[in-house]
């Protein structure tokens, strides 16, 4: 907007010089001329608020310069009207000081004497300046609704017009750096550019080619479309140099189907000659041959030479792979073919040495006569070498071999199972001795050959000359003969422990009236067999017979039971006449029984220890508050027991609701106190295992080194070791479960215990609160 007035007219007329003496006719002149000018001025202020149609081209072109200049102020078209408001309320003020400008002058004019500003606003009111802004704002209020639309449609052709002219485009080097972008992201760098792939370039475009901060919201879209305008020129620029390419190579296509990757290349390099020369300034610039249309023709070659290689293979029948070439290459020296990458490597280079003469010659056929030796010499040497033609033929090879290649070597792996696993290889049932190899190691199959070979006793490694198939396909055929077996000796054995803790009573009355170990044996034979009834029919038929594993289970676990009962006869026969349980025997039903469910094999195999490292004393293990901790005291009380057990295991009350274990041996090694709730068995039973690991194997090492020198009974009775441990109960709370579940746990220990120490394990003798001796 032109400057204000109003200062530099009151500043003008203050240079007026006035003379000294004032002839009354000039006086009267001037206040003549003051007077017209105020009521001219008063005019003015009343006119002020007046909306004109004549003002509104004038103002519609102002507010719209005003609007370009300030595009951040008018960027939203529903706050710009805000501010449109407010700049038509100043023109306003403006307009009014140009008029009373132009009024002063006039009054000058016909004045003798100097008129100011001032003179002439003091004759118009003190209120005159609030009267002026009064009717500006009113004006504005009336104008901008029909100035401001036609302003702001104005200011956005402009705008256009200005970023269309104002537009860039990337430089040559530029357009090269993006589109060498795109080519690196291809997956295959000889497959054309496609115009979504251009389409990616837009965030890098944009920025470029629409230089501007802030744009009105009416041509938000401006950027976006100016940008495709871009990338339409790229695009086409782009298809031209490679439709020039194409052309230039489609004639000699048809040369035989023979064309070398130099032949084409050469094609190539004449099609750049048909590209409209680059003009760089021009708009839209004609960009040259871009660096990646330059970088496709060298690779196009080698791909269509290549896909001339690969449609000859794919056609050649009489060149082909075959299983029968396979058997016999594999046949010349299996040993090499022991694994199948190793095998994959060997064949290709057999077949591309048997085949690489007979493959040139054929393709060389329908070559032109005045190049076949050229040609011949040239994929004679591209065949044999490292280059892309043969990277092509290897690949046809591979994928034959991966198609052909298993069935062959699994038919190779079959005729092995029979040469080298035998025991597989037959319709008889795998040895009751391999099934105990994998029962015995807690393994629930077989995971590996070397397995096999161990469980048959095998001496001779087969790996080291079969297939890697040949050791997988034994591992499958055993495993499939393995695990009904297992499941079936995990199940008679079970029943056996459940016949164990059922019969105990009964067998210490056998035994005290004098029934021989084989009679017991028997009878145990014949209600086992009677139970087994209604069992076997789960299992395999393969496997519905009594292992011999499972006699010799039963026949040791009645002879150490009947060693045990004789040790202690009179406290047994004293026991059983006060409560003589009922005698089961084979013609007696069978007691009832919880409805026994085939035992799942463990599916993980223990761990063995790799060796074994010396462990200190336990002196406390206990986790109770207030628990009594081994002592003088606790030593004594262990001593009381001495010549009863090798180990003691007692129980009394806390006084809390809890209940106290003394554990050690009657000497005081492995001494042990620890408190637990006799209500949760279970946990209480692994809480005191876990609290008895170390003790217990003090008790062990102690027992088996006092043996050495004649002391205590561990290896010296029964002909082999045993271990004699004391379960004493001074509670109520204690139940039979109790002593149940701390046998097994206990029994496991001395079992690992045993493992560790390479030597065979004690048999645990158990009495039950001063009662009977048991295994």
């Amino acid at each position: 907007m032109k400057k204000m007035l109003m200062g530099a007219l009151a500043g003008g007329l203050s240079l007026m010089v006035f003379s000294q003496e004032v002839d009354p006719k000039q006086r009267a002149k001037q206040s003549l001329a003051l007077r017209a000018a105020a009521q001219e001025v008063v005019l003015l202020l009343n006119q002020q608020s007046r909306w004109s149609p004549e003002d509104r081209l004038q103002l519609t072109e102002e507010l719209s310069e005003e609007i370009l200049e300030n595009l951040k102020t008018y960027r939203q078209k529903a706050l710009g009207k805000t501010a449109a408001r407010t700049w038509v309320t100043a023109w306003r003020v403006y307009d009014y000081d140009l008029k009373v400008g132009e009024v002063m002058g006039a009054a000058q004019s016909q004045s003798p004497l100097p008129i100011s500003i001032k003179d002439i606003l003091k004759r118009v009111g003190p209120d005159w300046q609030v009267r002026c802004e009064r009717g500006a704002k009113l004006f504005a209020e009336n104008a901008v609704d029909l100035v401001y639309p036609q302003a702001r449609e104005r200011a956005v052709d402009e705008l256009k017009k200005r970023m269309e002219a104002g537009l860039q485009y990337p430089t040559q080097a530029e357009v090269d750096e993006w589109l060498l972008g795109l080519d690196n992201e291809e997956e295959d760098g000889s497959t054309p550019l496609t115009q979504q792939a251009f389409q990616s370039l837009t965030d890098l475009i944009q920025p470029q080619v629409v230089p501007f901060e802030t744009l009105l919201e009416e041509v938000s879209q401006e950027p976006a479309r100016l940008t495709q305008k871009v990338l339409e020129v790229l695009w086409l620029q782009y298809q031209e140099q490679m439709n020039r390419v194409v052309e230039v190579l489609r004639p000699g296509m048809g040369e035989g189907g023979m064309w070398m990757a130099d032949d084409m290349k050469r094609a190539i390099n004449e099609g750049w000659e048909t590209v409209a020369a680059a003009k760089p300034d021009a708009r839209p610039p004609v960009y040259d041959v871009f660096k990646v249309v330059s970088l496709w023709g060298e690779r196009a070659a080698a791909d269509w030479e290549e896909a001339e290689l690969v449609n000859f293979l794919q056609s050649w029948e009489e060149g082909k792979v075959t299983g029968r070439m396979l058997e016999n290459i594999i046949n010349v020296k299996p040993s090499a073919h022991l694994r199948p990458e190793e095998s994959a490597e060997v064949l290709k280079e057999a077949v591309m040495e048997i085949r690489e003469e007979q493959l040139v010659d054929t393709w060389m056929a329908n070559a032109p006569a005045a190049r076949k030796e050229a040609l011949r010499a040239y994929y004679s040497e591209a065949l044999t070498g490292e280059g892309h033609l043969v990277a092509a033929w290897e690949a046809e090879i591979d994928k034959n071999l991966n198609q052909q290649l298993p069935a062959i070597r699994q038919a190779f792996a079959e005729k092995q199972l029979k040469a080298f696993y035998p025991g597989l290889a037959n319709d008889e049932p795998l040895p009751e001795s391999v099934i105990l190899w994998f029962y015995d190691r807690e393994l629930a199959e077989a995971r590996e050959s070397a397995q096999v070979r161990q469980a048959f006793e095998m001496e001779e490694d087969p790996d080291a000359v079969v297939f890697s198939e040949t050791g997988s396909l034994a591992v499958e055929v055993l495993n499939e003969e393995l695990k009904p077996g297992l499941q079936s000796l995990t199940a008679q054995i079970q029943l056996i422990r459940e016949m164990e803790k059922e019969g105990m009573e009964v067998l210490k009355a056998s035994v005290a009236k004098g029934l021989d170990a084989d009679v017991l044996y028997d009878q145990w034979l014949k209600v086992w067999q009677q139970r087994w009834q209604g069992i076997k029919e789960t299992q395999d038929p393969r496997w519905q017979e009594m292992m011999r594993r499972t006699s010799d289970e039963m026949r040791k676990t009645v002879r150490q039971w009947y060693v045990s009962v004789e040790e202690n006869l009179a406290e047994v026969k004293e026991v059983v006449s006060k409560n003589p349980p009922e005698m089961q025997t084979a013609d007696v039903e069978a007691p009832n029984s919880p409805e026994m469910t085939p035992v799942e094999v463990p599916l993980e195999p223990v761990s063995e220890p790799k060796g074994v490292e010396e462990e200190a004393p336990a002196s406390d293990v206990g986790d109770v508050e207030d628990a009594p901790k081994p002592d003088a005291g606790i030593t004594e009380e262990l001593e009381n027991f001495r010549g009863k057990a090798d180990g003691v295991l007692a129980f009394s009350d806390l006084g809390n609701g809890d209940c106290r274990l003394l554990f050690g041996s009657p000497d005081g090694k492995g001494a042990l106190s620890v408190g637990f709730d006799p209500e949760n068995v279970e946990a209480s039973a692994q809480k005191i295992a876990e609290a008895l690991s170390g003790p217990l194997r003090d008790v062990l090492n102690g027992t088996a080194s006092a043996n050495e020198k004649g002391g205590f009974r561990l290896f010296t009775r029964a002909k082999e070791p045993t271990l004699s441990m004391l379960f004493q109960v001074d509670s109520p709370k204690i139940r039979h479960q109790m002593s149940i579940q701390v046998r097994q746990l206990i029994q496991q220990e001395i079992d690992l215990w045993a493992e560790e120490k390479g030597q065979q394990a004690p048999v645990l003798l158990w009495q039950d609160e001063m009662g009977l001796w048991t295994e």
